[in-house]
């Protein structure tokens, strides 16, 4: 990375860009780009990070390809990448998806008893099931996937509204 991170950077990026205007071109799916820039507090974009749109295939977000492209990615890979995309977009129909909607959380940050750091390192914990969590403080997060940010962190509760979302959502694919 110090000898030649720039230049390695910049290959990446560029073959993030093309794929991105691969995905736009066929049929079915979407790939965003700056325009969430500005939109329900978008600040910024990751390049190398592909938000690619399903919903107009058989496809959930659930069962998507999530795209993230490092130095290590060539156009060997993208190719391949590209591939796979195009026959997602020819073999799938569009589907109904209007049964599908998540679990409203409340709104409000959720309750937090002890800091984050001591809960993480306390040695005082017991390994619960998911549905015996009510009640119980976290010393692990919990990271819904897609998206793939925290719901929960360490110090925090798990409360009853919290496990339906994550039961319905587990029982969606996530």
């Amino acid at each position: 990375m110090a000898t030649e991170g720039r230049a390695r950077l910049a290959i990446t990026l560029a073959l993030a860009q093309k794929v991105s205007d691969t995905i736009r071109k066929t049929e079915g799916l979407w790939c965003y780009g700056d325009e969430l820039i500005g939109a329900t507090g978008i600040f910024a974009i990751d390049p190398s990070k592909l938000i690619i749109r399903v919903n107009d295939i058989d496809l959930s977000g659930f069962k998507a390809i999530i795209c993230s492209f490092t130095i290590a990615d060539t156009e060997y890979t993208t190719d391949l990448l590209t591939d796979a995309l195009h026959h997602l977009s020819k073999h799938h129909r569009q589907t109904d998806y209007t049964d599908f909607m998540l679990v409203k959380l409340p709104n409000g940050l959720p309750r937090s008893v002890i800091n984050v750091r001591d809960a993480y390192f306390t040695t005082k914990t017991r390994r619960v099931s998911l549905d015996e969590g009510v009640g119980h403080v976290l010393v692990q997060s919990i990271i819904p996937y897609p998206p793939g940010i925290p719901r929960l962190v360490p110090g925090e509760i798990m409360e009853q509204h919290y496990l339906d979302f994550l039961r319905y959502f587990l029982d969606k694919g996530g």
